[in-house]
C-alpha cells in the first residue's frame, strides 16, 4: 500500500546550485495514497493532496499563488525548503517518488541533502514512460493532451506535481 508522492521544482539548477543565482523557485509536491483510492469522491480529485512551497521575492510568490489550482502556497526561506519536503513525506509508509523529467528534480533534492534510502521503494518518470510510448512530445503539457487530460498553469510547481500524477494514473491506463 504505497504512498505516490510527485515532486517538481521550478529552477531546479538554482536549487543544485545553492541559490546562488536566484533564490527565486518553487518545489511542488502531490501525494496519493493508495489506501484512500477506493473512499476519494470525484470532488476529492483521486484524493490528492498538493502542497506549494515558493521562496524569494514577494512579487514571485504572489505571481505564483495567484495560479494555484489544488494548493494553497507558503512563502518560505530556502533555509526551510528540505524540512517542508519532509513534513510532506509519511517515512512510515512505502514510497514511490513520480517525476517528469526527473533527473533534474533528483538533482535539487540530492544538493538539499534529501535522504533517499529511508521507505523510498523507486521512482516514476512520467517523461521516460511517454518516450517509451513513442509519444511524440513528451512535454508535460502535450503528455497530458495526448491523455485527453486539460490543463491550466502549468509551470507552478503545485500544478505541475499534480499533473504529473494525473499523468502516470492515465499512462498506466493506457
Amino acid at each position: 500500500d504505497p504512498v505516490f508522492i510527485a515532486i517538481d521544482f521550478e529552477d531546479p539548477n538554482s536549487v543544485a546550485y545553492g541559490f546562488d543565482r536566484n533564490s527565486d523557485t518553487q518545489v511542488g509536491l502531490s501525494v496519493l495514497d493508495s489506501r484512500n483510492i477506493h473512499s476519494a469522491s470525484a470532488k476529492q480529485s483521486l484524493g490528492i493532496k498538493t502542497f506549494n512551497f515558493v521562496t524569494g521575492s514577494n512579487q514571485y510568490f504572489k505571481t505564483s499563488a495567484r495560479k494555484d489550482l489544488w494548493a494553497t502556497s507558503e512563502h518560505i526561506p530556502t533555509t526551510e525548503m528540505l524540512q517542508c519536503i519532509k513534513k510532506v513525506i509519511p517515512r512510515d509508509r512505502n514510497i514511490i517518488l513520480v517525476g517528469h523529467g526527473f533527473s533534474h528534480d533528483v538533482a535539487a533534492l540530492q544538493s538539499l541533502g534529501f535522504d533517499f534510502y529511508t521507505s523510498i521503494l523507486g521512482h516514476f518518470d512520467t517523461d521516460v514512460i511517454a518516450r517509451r510510448l513513442k509519444f511524440e512530445d513528451v512535454s508535460l503539457g502535450a503528455v497530458l493532451k495526448e491523455l485527453g487530460c486539460p490543463t491550466l498553469n502549468l509551470h507552478n510547481a503545485g500544478n505541475d506535481a499534480n499533473f504529473t500524477l494525473r499523468a502516470l494514473i492515465l499512462l498506466g491506463i493506457r
